[in-house]
């Protein structure tokens, strides 16, 4: 069977639900739903199956990311990337971040 076939999976997922198999159907359903969300016979067995159809039946991967990073922010280089920064002679942004080697005590 192919993962990626959507009419597949559903049909497949049907069959088991009319089967009886509905556990089963529920597993088969949920990898149809990650394929299109918006099947309304796939909804109806997920919802029989008693899941809740929703982003939660989705991978880790296929979510949607927050629009700020992860970890912390450098604000001095936001800031002189934006111009907020201090400028030279000439009124270019300066680049005013520290080197990671003068942050680290050196080892004895």
């Amino acid at each position: 069977l192919d993962p990626r076939n959507f009419e597949l999976l559903k049909e497949y997922g049907l069959y088991l639900q009319q089967a009886g198999k509905s556990q089963d159907a529920a597993g088969i359903m949920e990898r149809a739903y990650r394929l299109k969300t918006d099947d309304a016979e796939v909804i109806a067995v997920l919802r029989q199956n008693g899941v809740v159809p929703g982003p939660s039946l989705k991978e880790r991967n296929e979510l949607a990311r927050p629009l700020i990073p992860k970890g912390p922010l450098d604000f001095q280089k936001f800031k002189s990337s934006i111009g907020l920064g201090p400028k030279d002679e000439y009124g270019a942004p300066v680049n005013t971040a520290v080197p990671a080697s003068n942050l680290v005590p050196p080892r004895d």
